[in-house]
């Protein structure tokens, strides 16, 4: 059996010291990396809705402002084929 803490020269551990700080260095950046990944990823998504919840807010106002411009346009279509044209809309009369 193989004792990592014993350092002799013929306790076979000592030729494994380099390998084994190696994978230790390596694990230790992988996890950092996973972790690293992780926060972006959570990042990139909270970025994301907070995005599309300023579109969607944008989205509805565009379309309440449209239903208006539409409502007044229709308005505007009945009076003059009614011939209720208001006096502000009405053109100036000839003498």
């Amino acid at each position: 059996m193989i004792n990592a803490d014993d350092k002799r020269p013929g306790s076979g551990s000592w030729v494994a010291d380099p390998y084994l700080e190696s994978y230790k260095v390596a694990v230790d950046h992988a996890f950092r990396l996973r972790e690293m990944n992780t926060r972006m990823t959570r990042e990139f998504f909270t970025t994301h809705i907070a995005v599309m919840e300023r579109h969607a807010a944008l989205n509805e106002r565009v379309a309440q402002e449209t239903v208006r411009f539409s409502r007044e346009h229709n308005e505007a279509l009945f009076q003059l084929s009614t011939g209720a044209i208001p006096k502000r809309l009405a053109p100036p009369r000839q003498p």
